[in-house]
């Protein structure tokens, strides 16, 4: 995590999974999400997953929106 301005922040790390069935491979991926604080209070954010083994999903985006009360 790192906050890059007052209303931005970053988060990436490196996640790997143990396979669930012995021949495969082991699961490695690279997670990125990008949080932006609106004046309001409310965030949106952006994410990025990269596979990087055999078994990880290929590609991923996610998009989200969060609300306060």
């Amino acid at each position: 995590y790192r906050l890059l301005r007052e209303d931005l922040s970053v988060t990436a790390y490196y996640q790997t999974r143990s396979a669930l069935v012995s021949d495969n491979a082991d699961q490695r991926e690279v997670n990125g999400t990008l949080v932006r604080t609106l004046p309001n209070g409310d965030q949106v954010s952006a994410g990025l997953l990269l596979g990087l083994s055999e078994g990880s999903p290929q590609l991923g985006l996610s998009a989200g929106f969060a609300r306060r009360f």
